[in-house]
């Protein structure tokens, strides 16, 4: 018997979506926002804002009182790439819907950091430049942030490319807190701070504690994941299929344009007066190949 009705935050639809590594794991964001009902969530290294917009989307969805805060200076990074300002501008626009329970700043997180409060956090998430160092760092910055019962999220945790060193420092602290993990979507690793599980709502310890209620809620998410990626690429094969429609109607536009002009030259009675000089200038040229 499944677990979900259909109903469940699992199948929200989003509504915004970009080209973003988090994709897969929109679904799950829905889901824990809607059962941890947290008062504040941060988030460091936000982009587009994929899994930020995802946890505004559930609030006002659920009827939620959480508050949250992106944090991202926006310039990127080697591994993310340099963002041009339309990045910025893009999150900017879509941050106007939430408003009211949403807010940004934009600085490096260690200096944003120094604006929140100590133990006020129960949600974060840390998806900043992906090295060991850089992610242990922020880490250490968040963790005066975080209640005793917070719970954080860390991106990339199977990301095994170069330069990437998220799995490291994961693989470090799951000795020290009740952690999950999903494999897919490059890796997203939960970390649950306090060993008290009584501090966390019944849906949460039966995330942690329970293998075929995590493992249910695992299956699906990936599958809703994996429909939103392919929904975001075919639209995105849509976007590209009719810019390229489009040049294609112009250069033929264009061919019957300049068709409709050589006959034009062609019909002329400048066209046929000077017909005499075009054949000795023809006439020359063959003259010139013979003798050179």
């Amino acid at each position: 018997m499944s677990i979900f009705s259909e109903h469940d935050p699992i199948f929200l639809e989003p509504q915004i979506t970009r080209e973003s590594a988090w994709l897969e794991h929109i679904p799950f964001m829905f889901w824990i926002t809607n059962a941890l009902k947290p008062k504040l969530f941060v988030e460091l290294g936000v982009h587009y804002g994929v899994s930020f917009f995802a946890f505004c989307q559930a609030v006002v969805r659920f009827g939620l009182t959480s508050k949250a805060i992106a944090i991202d200076n926006w310039i990127g990074d080697k591994q993310a790439g340099y963002f041009e300002n339309n990045v910025f501008e893009d999150f900017i626009k879509n941050l106007n819907s939430y408003s009211s329970m949403a807010s940004y700043i934009r600085a490096d997180f260690d200096k944003a950091l120094i604006e929140i409060k100590n133990e006020s956090v129960d949600f974060a998430h840390i998806d900043g430049f992906h090295s060991y160092d850089a992610v242990k760092s922020d880490f250490e910055n968040i963790f005066p942030k975080l209640k005793s019962n917070g719970v954080l999220l860390f991106h990339d945790t199977h990301e095994k490319a170069e330069g990437y060193g998220v799995y490291r420092f994961w693989d470090e602290i799951k000795g020290r807190y009740h952690t999950r993990e999903f494999s897919f979507g490059h890796g997203l690793g939960i970390a649950f701070l306090s060993t008290d599980l009584s501090l966390y709502p019944d849906e949460i310890k039966s995330f942690i504690l329970d293998d075929e209620y995590f493992n249910s809620i695992s299956a699906q998410v990936m599958r809703q994941g994996k429909l939103i990626s392919q929904d975001f690429n075919i639209q995105q094969l849509e976007i590209t299929k009719k810019i390229y429609t489009n040049e294609i109607n112009k250069l033929r536009s264009d061919l019957i344009k300049y068709d409709y002009m050589l006959k034009d030259v062609f019909s002329s009675n400048s066209w046929k007066l000077t017909g005499w000089l075009r054949g000795i200038i023809r006439i020359m040229r063959k003259f010139k190949k013979k003798i050179s």
